[in-house]
């Protein structure tokens, strides 16, 4: 018996080649394909082109609209100048103010801000 290694003969049978179409007959076949009551499939047959290709190109073509309208609406966004944090900084107050609303009235209180601490054990105090 003779043992036969078929991967080191070259073989007779070739690749088949892929078929290149132009960038003109796709879009010819898209624009045919979107006119009102179009056949998808019968236009692909009139060019000689499988009906899943043309699919195909239909939704690559939607995919670029889609796209360039995101670019449009992010070529819509307007520049903002963000200023430097520190600038334009509001000045600290010169105490803090605690307001309490109760039934029989407001109790508004002011404390200096240097003793914030103190203002805190004092609130703790009497919020018991």
């Amino acid at each position: 018996m003779k043992i036969v290694d078929t991967m080191s003969t070259p073989s007779t049978h070739t690749q088949p080649k892929r078929r290149f179409y132009s960038a003109e007959l796709k879009s010819l076949v898209v624009a045919q394909c979107r006119y009102s009551g179009a056949s998808i499939a019968g236009v692909a047959l009139s060019h000689q082109v499988n009906a899943n290709i043309v699919h195909r190109w239909i939704r690559e073509e939607q995919q670029r609209a889609e796209q360039a309208q995101v670019q449009g609406q992010l070529a819509a966004f307007v520049p903002l100048t963000v200023e430097a944090p520190g600038m334009n900084k509001p000045s600290e107050p010169d105490a803090i103010r605690v307001q309490v609303q109760r039934p029989t009235g407001m109790v508004t209180v002011n404390w200096p801000v240097q003793d914030g601490g103190a203002c805190a054990a004092w609130l703790r105090e009497w919020l018991k």
